[in-house]
């Protein structure tokens, strides 16, 4: 068994195609830019196409095995080489189907799990009604896997060293140029704003590795519970590629469950770091200004 890229003519597939998608012109929107895959064993058993949707998410658009193959393992083997080709590349592995008793439990046994859904998309885009296993198809059902294992956490006090080594290398670069060369100073530093009092941390771990963190704490104000962000970074190697837009909406999405109702940072306004707030919806406190007095000699 073999799987390779096709880079000629894929319409010669088309019948292999048209059992995942069975009309043709909604085929035509993601053929061509999209990259197609094909699994030989003996024979032509089984496709694939893919298609880059932008911010690390790579999506199935069209995945089928012969009449003949079926549960033979070719259809999850397509998938399996896909995930292996693209986990360097992608974050997100994605895939729209139909609300089928045959193909949501596949996707699901594969490690995906429902993610959003599309409503009447097959009755708004197809020129006839689909039936599925004796089911009409009528919503869209995305599901999702995780390309490596990725977790949100709270963190403890047990990743300290962790949390001191990614905030050194994260800041250490343009444009902070950080001397954090003072390893007592970092890591005195690193506690202090790690466990005040109410205080709230957060990691992604991807692979076994830190690679974004947030230090702050929970504060009660008049005007209701606030989340303050005394750090926030990313790992280098992760900068750049959506994983800091992620990171801040599932933070979002657990200080909402605990009660919170706004958050509160500071950046400085000359760093790439002020514009990337303002794209998820930070607004400047015009009154608010820091002060501060040195006292050196």
């Amino acid at each position: 068994m073999f799987i390779y890229e096709v880079t000629g003519d894929r319409k010669k597939y088309l019948d292999l195609l048209l059992l995942a998608d069975e009309q043709e012109d909604m085929i035509d929107l993601y053929l061509e830019k999209g990259t197609m895959f094909v699994l030989d064993d003996g024979g032509v058993k089984g496709e694939c196409v893919v298609t880059d949707e932008g911010d690390g998410i790579l999506e199935i658009k069209n995945i089928a095995t012969a009449p003949d193959a079926h549960g033979k393992g070719y259809g999850r083997a397509l998938i399996e080489f896909v995930i292996s080709k693209y986990s360097d590349t992608h974050r997100i592995l994605q895939v729209g189907t139909g609300d089928s008793p045959l193909t949501v439990p596949f996707y699901e046994k594969c490690g995906f799990k429902r993610h959003h859904v599309v409503k009447n998309f097959f009755t708004e885009h197809y020129d006839h009604p689909i039936y599925e296993e004796g089911v009409q198809l009528v919503d869209m059902i995305y599901l999702r896997r995780v390309l490596g294992k990725e977790e949100f956490i709270e963190l403890d006090e047990s990743y300290l060293s962790q949390i001191a080594d990614l905030y050194r290398a994260s800041f250490k670069r343009d444009p902070w140029n950080d001397d954090w060369s003072d390893d007592l100073q970092l890591k005195e530093y690193i506690k202090e704003i790690s466990g005040s009092y109410h205080c709230l941390n957060y990691g992604l771990i991807i692979d076994g590795n830190l690679v974004a963190v947030s230090l702050g704490m929970v504060r009660h104000w008049w005007e209701g519970t606030n989340y303050n962000i005394e750090e926030l970074c990313v790992a280098p190697e992760f900068q750049g590629k959506g994983l800091g837009t992620r990171f801040m909406g599932l933070i979002e999405e657990d200080i909402r469950k605990k009660g919170c109702v706004g958050i509160f940072l500071q950046t400085d306004s000359d760093k790439p770091s002020f514009r990337f707030y303002h794209k998820l919806g930070f607004k400047d406190l015009r009154e608010h200004v820091s002060l501060y007095k040195s006292l050196k000699e």
